[in-house]
């Protein structure tokens, strides 16, 4: 599935600006300018809500900006654009508005494999399932040759979506499977030098685990596929299930070093920051339990990645982090540090 986009950086303009420089744009409004407009009013709303508030201004207002654009008798915009706006409002949780800039997209480049496996990730959260098999039928015509990573990535979530959420007998079921095991090698033999392509077909073995593992390790070990973040990441996982926790730690190391070149897709960092801080709390315990001293040091590292990891998790890992962390405190004696403000705040609260 798509990467998730948060927009922390962005200098918002004031809404109201903003609504006005797109009242005052050109009568033609282009897929960019529009794209540009509307991320103003999401990092309005994302704002709001890290007050558990609402901004139904600027709510309003991207609504209609979307609407606008998509109303419109012509475009003006590539295809990359209309993805990229797509991908800005679905990533934010906007998957109708994402799927409304898809049907103009498609409508003006029908053919666009990026787009047609754009619409079954955003189409199926909103449940246009008509619209989301349409495009799929349309994405099986063309040559597998030409599908990018997109394709297949998307392709093999949308099956499992389907699989497990709308599937309603076990024949249906067992197709969708079926369907998603061809696409995941289709994957790896199309785009050999993708890491994509082992994850997904590593990702058929989960209940064979040291045959996932093997092929993980086939992934990370190959030259010619470079950096191999999302990889690492499922290594890590596999391993930490197991309780091999310096073997996981360092897969996270891996992973998180291979992301830094990551533009598009990747891994979640944040989770991936939380994960070594538990391998390294159950690491410590060990070390108690055979009797090793604890050292201040590795507390304190442990530590500072739950409060990395707090840049961006849910309720679900922020209580966790809670309770490991005053657990820590209680057990080791070594406080959180005064410059650790987001871990200081969770704990206090």
């Amino acid at each position: 599935m798509a990467k998730k986009v948060t927009i922390t950086d962005y200098e918002s303009p004031n809404t109201e600006e903003t609504k006005e420089a797109g009242k005052k744009s050109s009568a033609m409004l282009s897929v960019k300018q529009a794209a540009n407009i509307c991320q103003g009013y999401i990092f309005e709303i994302k704002r709001a809500e890290r007050y558990n508030e609402d901004n139904p201004v600027a709510r309003e207002s991207l609504y209609e900006t979307v609407a606008e654009l998509t109303g419109q008798q012509t475009q003006v915009g590539n295809s990359d654009q209309f993805h990229n706006f797509a991908a800005t409002l679905g990533g934010n949780g906007f998957d109708n508005l994402a799927c409304d800039v898809l049907d103009c997209g498609l409508a003006r480049f029908p053919m666009n494999v990026d787009l047609l496996a754009d619409y079954l990730i955003y189409g199926i959260d909103c449940e246009r399932l008509d619209q989301c098999a349409a495009h799929f039928a349309t994405l099986e015509s063309i040559e597998q040759s030409e599908w990018t990573w997109r394709c297949f990535a998307f392709g093999i979530a949308y099956m499992n979506r389907l699989r497990d959420c709308f599937a309603t007998t076990a024949e249906e079921r067992n197709r969708y499977k079926k369907k998603a095991a061809e696409l995941a090698r289709a994957y790896k033999r199309h785009l050999p030098y993708e890491e994509g392509g082992y994850r997904e077909t590593a990702k058929l073995m989960a209940k064979k685990p040291d045959a996932m593992l093997k092929l993980l390790n086939d992934a990370l070990s190959n030259e010619l596929l470079g950096s191999c973040p999302t990889c690492a990441f499922e290594k890590a996982e596999l391993l930490f299930k197991q309780k091999k926790y310096e073997e996981a730690h360092e897969a996270i190391d891996r992973s998180l070093e291979d992301s830094i070149n990551q533009t598009q897709g990747g891994v979640k960092e944040n989770y991936l920051l939380f994960l070594r801080g538990l391998c390294d709390y159950a690491l410590l315990l060990q070390g108690v339990r055979a009797g090793t001293p604890i050292k201040e040091e590795s507390v304190l590292g442990i530590y500072a990645d739950f409060n990395k990891a707090l840049r961006e998790l849910d309720e679900n890992y922020r209580a966790k982090i809670r309770i490991r962390t005053q657990d820590l405190v209680e057990g080791t004696k070594v406080q959180v540090p005064d410059d650790l403000e987001r871990l200081l705040e969770l704990i206090e609260f």
